[in-house]
Formats: C-alpha cells, structure tokens, sequence
C-alpha cells in the first residue's frame, strides 16, 4: 500500500478500524508500547470512530454542554506492541445502560492476525451544568447500537 494513501479508505465501510502509527516516546526502554498509552489511543480512536463511522462527532456532546468520563478501564495484554509496528485499533459499543455506555477494544496487527491487547470501557454521559450523569437521546443510542446488526 501507498504510504501517502488513506488506510481508512482500504477498509470495509463496515469495519470500525482506526490505524495507529505510535510516537517514539510512545514506547518504554524495554522497545515496547507502555501500558499507560493504551488508555489514550483508546479514546483516541473511539472519538475518531465516532465522527467516521457514526457521523456523530464528540462536539455534540459539547454543544450540548455535556462530555463523556471514563468510569472503568480493563486490559488484557496478550502480545507486546514492538518498535515502529504500526496497528488498528477497533472499537465497538457492547451495550448502553441508560448514561452508561459499555465500550469493547482489540488492538490487532495490521494484517488482523494477532490480537495485542483486548477489553472493556465504561463511559458515563454527564451534564456539565450539574455533573450528574445523562442518557444519550434515543436516535443516537441506535446508531451507536447498530454496528451490532452490520
């Protein structure tokens, strides 16, 4: 593949794949990924997953004077992410629990054969104005919901 060419434009349509290039300081003495980038990226690529895939981007939320927290975070490493490797990361919502949304992750090899890294995110949709916790409206819950069905 082209280096100048879009990856995203490679992929199925279905497949909700964000492709990472990490940093050099993304990585530990040891030459691999340091567990605390992990959390990032995911977040990284679950708002840019939002904005491709579901046309509903993070400034939604803010317009509406509400951000999403995170609330629970569960890795499970499998294989170290070596050196300059390059990878997706993919994301997909597992369920919604009124302002709770359930978020699974993999980080797979770019040929999608080995799984580095797997697991689980609670987000909790708040209100700014009074920090409490909101569900999302309806129509967004089912365009989050209907990647299930893809």
């Amino acid at each position: 593949m082209d280096q100048n060419q879009d990856i995203h434009a490679v992929l199925p349509s279905h497949e909700r794949f964000t492709f990472v290039r990490p940093r050099i300081n993304d990585f530990d003495l040891q030459g691999v990924l340091n567990s605390k980038q992990y959390m990032d990226l995911v977040a990284e690529a679950r708002i840019e997953q939002m904005q491709r895939y579901y046309k509903v981007p993070i400034e939604t939320y803010f317009k509406r004077n509400q951000t999403w927290i995170l609330s629970r975070f569960l890795i499970h490493f499998a294989r170290p992410i070596r050196f300059y490797s390059s990878f997706f990361i993919h994301t997909q919502v597992a369920r919604i629990e009124g302002p709770k949304s359930v978020v699974k992750f993999d980080f797979v090899s770019l040929d999608k054969k080995t799984t580095h890294a797997s697991g689980e995110v609670d987000y909790y949709l708040l209100d700014l104005s009074t920090w409490k916790p909101v569900s999302m409206p309806e129509n967004e819950r089912l365009v989050f919901l209907e990647e299930r069905s893809v």
